[in-house]
């Protein structure tokens, strides 16, 4: 199966995140984007993992934490978060 791939505009969307924020979370590294490129122009695509990775460090964040202290603790409790099926605990 195919995953979804969902754009910059939908993950902002969904999450309450601004476009700024979302491209600075990429920039340092919290999520890697597919990137497609298309003529002169590449656009970024977010997989369904990616989204929920994302609405958890969102999460931390709103609860205080800097991102890059919540992007670790996601990335140490992932599997936890996760079900061996792919569906969301």
């Amino acid at each position: 199966m195919i995953p979804k791939q969902l754009g910059p505009k939908e993950i902002c969307r969904l999450l309450n995140l601004s476009h700024r924020q979302l491209d600075y979370w990429v920039l340092i590294g919290v999520v890697r984007p597919i990137l497609e490129p298309h003529g002169k122009k590449v656009f970024k695509k977010f997989t369904d993992e990616d989204f929920y990775f994302l609405r958890e460090v969102k999460t931390l964040t709103d609860e205080g934490f800097l991102v890059s202290k919540a992007a670790q603790k996601v990335r140490e409790n992932w599997s936890k978060l996760i079900r061996k099926d792919g569906q969301e605990e």
